[in-house]
């Protein structure tokens, strides 16, 4: 959620990366840890740190337009594409969203 807050904001993305596969970068561009990815949110209207909702709207062009979380610091809304880009860039290993056209549950 945070990574997603820091893409749609167009902050740095330099360290969105899986936590994972810290030991394969070098000293510089490591991936942030959650701490640092909620502090670079910070700048963008907030970190998140809890989810009691999720919905997403699909468009008529056959994407996902928007995810919509309600969160600690209300309601927050991501465009399909940042949302998209920010979970490819984080997810660990095999993780991915296949497609612009996605549904997300909170279990």
């Amino acid at each position: 959620m945070n990574a997603a807050i820091v893409v749609a904001g167009g902050g740095d993305m330099s360290g969105i990366f899986p936590e994972d596969v810290r030991s394969c970068w070098g000293d510089s561009d490591n991936p942030w840890s959650k701490e640092q990815m909620a502090s670079a949110a910070d700048s963008h209207g907030g970190r998140v740190t809890s989810v009691s909702s999720v919905r997403v709207e699909h468009g008529s062009n056959g994407i996902t337009s928007r995810a919509i979380f309600s969160t600690n610091r209300g309601e927050v809304s991501i465009s399909g594409v940042n949302f998209y880009k920010a979970f490819n860039l984080r997810a660990p290993g095999a993780l991915a969203l296949k497609s612009q056209l996605f549904n997300i549950e909170k279990k």
